[in-house]
Parts: structure tokens; sequence; C-alpha cells
């Protein structure tokens, strides 16, 4: 995690909330994944300027979500759609109390890719319960909201056997939302490692130039 000037902080969230937009769009709507493709970004925000920079990119790319992609596809503007959002700041703070402690990267990369997995499948869980309470609070006051397609087959599976509507909604959503997480925890600690060298190399050259 990296202390930086503003300006640069909000260049690089801006970058990181457009390709959230752009990642998750293609995954889900382009190529039909399973999987949501919405915190790649966001995690590498975290883990190269922690944790508020990173939530404030969630919250920027639901509300870029609300007002672009979702209203050209559906042609609403469905604000209580905004309430997905939980499920991945869930995320992101759990995976932000895994990785606080700054001794943790200098263990071995076997050991540190283990750690990041398990931050991954409790985000994951965490993650699918406030994402399962925000799909029960949507569909009990507004019927008209279209869930994310890349669940809605699963779901519907737990469904059929007529248990809870959390239950249902929770069960149909832990495979993909830990999956997802586990990718995006790897993708956002990778990215970070690169642009750290990137920037410390840059200030190497600038420092014998």
């Amino acid at each position: 995690m990296k202390k930086d000037n503003p300006l640069r902080v909000f260049l690089y969230c801006s970058a990181a909330t457009i390709l959230n937009v752009i990642t998750s769009e293609f995954a889900m709507f382009t190529l039909g994944l399973p999987l949501f493709f919405d915190t790649e970004f966001s995690m590498a925000v975290l883990f190269y300027f922690g944790l508020a920079p990173a939530l404030c990119v969630q919250f920027a790319y639901h509300i870029l979500m609300l007002f672009g992609p979702l209203y050209l596809r559906y042609g609403v503007l469905d604000f209580v759609r905004i309430l997905y959002v939980l499920p991945e700041i869930t995320a992101l703070f759990v995976v932000w109390l895994f990785i606080r402690k700054k001794a943790l990267f200098s263990h071995d990369l076997i050991f540190l890719f283990l750690y990041l997995i398990l931050a991954a499948i409790a985000a994951g869980i965490a993650g699918s319960i406030t994402g399962s309470l925000a799909n029960v609070t949507i569909l009990t006051f507004h019927h008209n909201s279209v869930m994310s397609s890349n669940v809605e087959q699963t779901i519907d599976t737990f469904r059929a056997l007529r248990i809870s509507p959390f239950l249902a909604l929770f069960l149909g959503r832990i495979p993909i939302t830990i999956l997802d997480k586990s990718i995006s925890t790897l993708f956002g600690f990778s990215l970070s490692k690169v642009i750290t060298y990137i920037h410390k190399r840059k200030n190497e050259k600038e420092r014998y130039s």
C-alpha cells in the first residue's frame, strides 16, 4: 500500500473505475461468463493505495454503470441496483483486513499466494452474505429489477428446492463470488506489484540521469 499525492491517486482511481466497467461489461454481457469481473482494478487500488481509495473506486463504478451501460441496456435508471455495491465493498474490506500488516509481504511467494487465496475465500463468503441480503431487499421492494444473468441460473437451481429466498440466493452466489474474488485478489496484487516495479525503475533512472 502506497501513499501518494492526491492528483495521482485521483487519476489512478479514475482509470481503475473505467477499467472495472470495461472488464465487467465484457465478461458478463459480451462473453456471458458466470463471473462479475467488477473488482479487479479496485483490488489493485486496494493493494497499492489502501482501503479508502478502493472503496471510492467501487462506488464510482456503480454510479457510472447506473448512468452508462445499465441505462443504455434497460432504458431506465434503476437506482436500487446501487445496493449491489454491498458485496463488493464487503469483499474489499475483508481482503484489507487480511493484508493491512506490511510484515505479511516479507514472506515467501508460496505462503503469500496461499494467504491471498484464503483472504479471497473469506471475502467471497462475506460478499455472498451481503450480496444475498441486497438481492432479497431488492426483489422484495423492487420486483422489476433485473438480476445479473450470470447468477440467475444457479440461483434458480436452488429456488427449485423450495428453500428460503436468502438461502437460495446465498448458495447460488457463493461459488461464483469465491472464484471471482480469488481472481480479482490475485490480479490486483500482481498488478500493484507491476506498477510498483515500474515506478521504482522510473525513479532510479531519474535519480541517475
